[in-house]
């Protein structure tokens, strides 16, 4: 069953198998979610990744910085790679969504760190991001941006603070109140 936990400032934690642990503290936000199969891909009936969601309303800016270890474990659905990411969701709703993660993928058994940019429009994948749009170090952390500007998103990754790498946009019709 999933339970209702509020993190100030950060927002409602969503958890719909109800087995992940949220733990929020110092301005920082963990989630650990345990085994496999927790997605984020509507297009694969899968939407039971943990969460923590708030309301926004029209134009804006958000940063993220990730400090973790990235583990992906072996691949559970055979339409996909092993993979493990962590980062900014904007959704509207199960079939209208953008997410940028710092991510890591396992292809004959070598991890990919790279930051993943991806939109889903009525349901149907626009594009994966890939490994060569943005690899990163996973030895160090990395932060994450994603800007709304109208109906275009922008995403951005840095190592170096202050010197931001935009990946390429992405236009959606969002409705002027998103999570």
């Amino acid at each position: 069953k999933e339970e209702e936990q509020e993190f100030p400032g950060w927002g409602q934690a969503m958890d719909p198998d109800g087995d992940c642990t949220f733990h929020g503290d110092d301005g920082q936000l963990t989630i650990v979610a345990p085994g496999p199969r927790h997605g984020l891909s509507i297009e694969l009936n899968r939407m039971n990744a943990p969460r923590v969601m708030r309301t926004v309303e029209g134009d804006f800016s958000v940063e993220l910085r990730i400090d973790t270890k990235f583990t992906p474990g072996d691949q559970t659905i055979a339409q996909r790679t092993a993979y493990q990411g962590s980062g900014l969701l904007l959704f509207q709703d199960d079939e209208n969504y953008a997410r940028i993660e710092a991510a890591v993928l396992v292809r004959n058994g070598n991890p990919r760190y790279y930051v993943n940019f991806e939109l889903r429009v009525d349901g149907q994948l626009q594009r994966f991001g890939i490994p060569d749009d943005y690899s990163w170090d996973s030895t160090r952390p990395i932060w994450l941006r994603l800007d709304r500007r109208d109906n275009q998103l922008l995403g951005a990754a840095t190592q170096e603070v202050g010197s931001w790498t935009y990946l390429n946009p992405k236009n959606i019709g969002l409705s002027e109140v998103v999570q």
